[in-house]
């Protein structure tokens, strides 16, 4: 138990301290001992006073200035969280159970793309929670001690992830990886065709043999991937945008948003927001319907060919299995569509998903809605708006003109499939 030193405290609270002190709980007074009590009994400020005092003298019972770090204490008498992030990123957890599943919300605070380990107070079977799709899916990459399970993963900036683990009850976990780290150009590990069996993602990053750990005690070498061709950036973009205005009449009591589409921007090649696209775009708020296509295989070019031999197919070592399309974040909402079928809602921190069951042979179309805010469209405006019969710019300072649109390159990243038996 932490007490802190500006904590009120009252005569039965310091009793049930002192209970609990005499037990073997370990106290910790941070900050030094505290001297703010309820109410006005001198006689009972002094008493409580005395039994705070003679608290200290258990060795169960520790005081800490103020400038020394909590964690530094906790760990000192080697109390542990039950998580431990590691990798020097900037993540938060919060823990909730239940008699059979513990359930983890891991947060990115940072500002920045991280990767890192977290280890977890925990010995069920590990399962990830996507709150965006309500899919569940398994876990099959962690490493496991007879009180933790430790798991790596990757968090975008402002990025969420739940995962949740599950007791078994002492049945059959299934095959899954103890390798730690996973290389970069691994990027999935799924469930094989059996319980024995797994599905590796292996990308053209894979460019030397990896060798991989399972949970039955053997090992696997994958080989590098030959002639899958890299993750590409998709260009030749149009934009049409929706845009809203204010209503003809201002002073409607049911109002509706003028609309109307403006011209189609062609050939876009870097993605950027909207007021960077044209400076007609400065003060634009709506809806933008994004399009492009590529064409499907990609031409990919064998590691081992001479230079000059181009394929237009993968050559027959490689198994083209699919690929993920990743427009990396999303400012505020898109809905994403390939040759006509909508994607699964996509996490906006990081926006990725796998397009490998709507591809098609030859040219493959992506389309991209996204939605903004109002505000640059009333930015233009703002010295006409009026609030309780005063103008908006003498109240509220206007808001500031937003990057709007798509701001982020779109990526394909193609894979091969690898199958390996535990």
């Amino acid at each position: 138990m932490v007490v802190g030193v500006n904590e009120i405290l009252t005569g039965l609270g310091v009793i049930k301290l002192s209970e609990y002190a005499i037990a073997g709980l370990p106290i910790i007074f941070h900050g030094g001992l505290p001297s703010k009590f309820q109410g006005y009994d001198q006689d009972g400020y002094a008493s409580a006073n005395a039994t705070i005092s003679r608290l200290t003298l258990l060795r169960n019972v520790y005081v800490t200035p103020s400038n020394v770090g909590l964690v530094d204490t906790l760990a000192k008498i080697k109390v542990t969280p039950r998580t431990a992030v590691s990798g020097g990123v900037t993540w938060y957890t919060t823990w909730r159970s239940n008699s059979s599943t513990d359930y983890v919300y891991v947060f990115n605070a940072g500002q920045i793309f991280s990767s890192g380990s977290i280890s977890f107070e925990t010995t069920g079977v590990p399962y990830t929670y996507n709150a965006w799709t309500g899919e569940i899916t398994p876990v099959l990459v962690y490493e496991q001690s007879s009180t933790h399970t430790t798991i790596q993963l990757q968090l975008a900036s402002s990025q969420t992830t739940i995962l949740a683990f599950i007791d078994s009850g002492g049945g059959n976990r299934g095959l899954y990886v103890q390798t730690d780290p996973i290389p970069t150009s691994i990027l999935d590990v799924r469930s094989g065709s059996s319980s024995n069996a797994l599905s590796i993602l292996l990308t053209s990053a894979s460019t030397s043999p990896i060798k991989l750990q399972l949970s039955t005690g053997k090992s696997t070498t994958l080989s590098p991937v030959q002639g899958l061709t890299p993750a590409f950036h998709l260009s030749n973009w149009s934009l049409t945008i929706e845009s809203w205005t204010s209503p003809s009449n201002p002073f409607d009591l049911n109002p509706a948003a003028a609309r109307s589409n403006l011209t189609t921007i062609s050939n876009i090649q870097t993605l950027l927001p909207w007021n960077q696209l044209s400076s007609s775009l400065k003060s634009i708020s709506g809806r933008g319907y994004y399009s492009t296509s590529f064409v499907w295989p990609p031409r990919a070019r064998s590691l081992n060919a001479p230079q000059n031999i181009i394929f237009n197919h993968p050559p027959p070592t490689s198994n083209l299995g699919g690929a993920f399309l990743d427009l990396g974040m999303i400012v505020h909402t898109a809905r994403v569509s390939v040759n006509g079928h909508v994607l699964p809602a996509l996490d906006v921190a990081w926006a990725r998903a796998d397009i490998s069951s709507y591809l098609q042979n030859g040219v493959n179309s992506v389309e991209v809605v996204v939605s903004t805010p109002l505000g640059n469209a009333l930015s233009a405006i703002w010295g006409d708006v009026k609030s309780s019969g005063k103008f908006a710019q003498s109240q509220i300072e206007a808001p500031g003109v937003a990057g709007y649109g798509l701001v982020s390159s779109v990526t394909v990243i193609p894979y091969e499939v690898v199958s390996v038996n535990g």
